[in-house]
């Protein structure tokens, strides 16, 4: 399982704007929620939990989506 990292409020204040939700995630890679939470659980997508919610930063994603898209 990845590694929880707690953020205080004055970051996740800050960081608040670049991320996303699970569910905006997986409209983006048209991928399922569940397999969203998957690729947070196995450590490909970096995540952060807040209240219960995982939100995911955009870079992430770009990242995710540099790292497998076929040139």
């Amino acid at each position: 399982m990845a590694e929880i990292e707690e953020i205080t409020l004055e970051e996740w204040e800050r960081l608040r704007k670049e991320l996303l939700e699970v569910r905006q995630v997986a409209q983006i890679l048209n991928y399922s929620v569940s397999h969203i939470y998957r690729l947070i659980d196995e450590g490909r997508i970096l995540a952060v939990r807040r209240g219960g919610r995982w939100f995911i930063p955009r870079q992430s994603v770009e990242d995710y989506l540099r790292d497998h898209t076929e040139a």
